[in-house]
Parts: C-alpha cells; sequence; structure tokens
C-alpha cells in the first residue's frame, strides 16, 4: 500500500487546481460583455468639460447601432436609457439603468449643453417620462428612438419632440 504523506497531497491538490484552471481558460469568456462596459482608468480623473465631451463622442460612435429593448452595448444594440447607462459609465459615470429613474437622478438645468441629457414623454397621455436622448448641441441629440429603428439623430426643436419635452439635466455639474 502506498504511503501518502501530506507533500503527495499538495502537489496532487496543485496538479488538480492546475488541470481545473487550463480546463476553465478554453471555456468562453462570459465576463467579456461586463469587463467592455467598465470604464477606462483613464477617466476617473476627467474634468467636467472631458466627460460631457466623451459622452458626447461615445454616443456618436453608436450611430446606426440597432434598437433592442433591455439592451445596452454596441455588440447587442441600445434602448433609450441603455444608450444613456452605456456612454455614461465609458465617461466615468455610473447612472441608473431606466430613463424615469435617470430623470429622477439628474441635476435639472435650463441651459442644455453638449453631454446633458433630454427627458421626453411619448405615452399617449404624456404622464410619465419614457424617452431620453444625449444632447450633442446645435438642437440636435442622439436617441434609441425604438423598435426597428437604429441610434439616430433627431432634432429638439421638431414639432414632435417639442410637445413632449419634459426637461434636460446633466450628471456632471
Amino acid at each position: 500500500m502506498a504511503m501518502v504523506t501530506r507533500s503527495t497531497v499538495g502537489l496532487a491538490g496543485l496538479l488538480l487546481f492546475t488541470a481545473l484552471l487550463s480546463g476553465c481558460s478554453s471555456q468562453p469568456n462570459r465576463q467579456a460583455s461586463v469587463n467592455s462596459l467598465i470604464p477606462p482608468a483613464s477617466t476617473q480623473h476627467m474634468s467636467k468639460h472631458e466627460a460631457r465631451k466623451a459622452v458626447v463622442e461615445y454616443s456618436i460612435a453608436q450611430l446606426g447601432k440597432p434598437y433592442k429593448l433591455g439592451a445596452n452595448s454596441p455588440s447587442e444594440g441600445f434602448d433609450c436609457s441603455g444608450l444613456v447607462f452605456y456612454t455614461h459609465l465609458k465617461a466615468g459615470k455610473l447612472v441608473p439603468r431606466r430613463a424615469k429613474e435617470q430623470f429622477s437622478s439628474i441635476k435639472r438645468s435650463s441651459k442644455i449643453l453638449p453631454g446633458d441629457l433630454v427627458f421626453f414623454t411619448t405615452d399617449s397621455r404624456g404622464k410619465r417620462v419614457d424617452h431620453v436622448g444625449i444632447y450633442i448641441g446645435q438642437n440636435t441629440f442622439i436617441h434609441a428612438p425604438g423598435k426597428g429603428r437604429p441610434v439616430s439623430t433627431a432634432n429638439i426643436t421638431d414639432d414632435y419632440w417639442q410637445k413632449r419635452l419634459v426637461g434636460a439635466g446633466t450628471y456632471w455639474d
């Protein structure tokens, strides 16, 4: 009968652990999509102006991406609040995921600056905030408009949007 010593068990445990690790490395990386949302360390020291600019740039980069309800990544697509969630997170700011909660948590502003959020009510009764866009300047905002329509720009002065505008605000002041 073979003698089992503490060093034999330790070596066997180490070999088993190594085998398990190598098996895991061949599995698909399920964290890749989560990791792509983590803001780079360089965003931790951005000024408010730089953060606003980053949000605008990140939103412009998403133009043409598909609309998908509940989605918040370039690989899946976006709904309106998912686009805000993604662009702000990439700029270093964790914000709520839903438009209603985003509206409740922003600092309201009467002067809209690039990188600010614009909120609308598109339901037939006009009683709740249910749509959000990212203002990029010159009366233009970027949003994920809805099923079958990709991330695109719209003009805040168009009658449709003017009638439905609830307010604007920012996370950067």
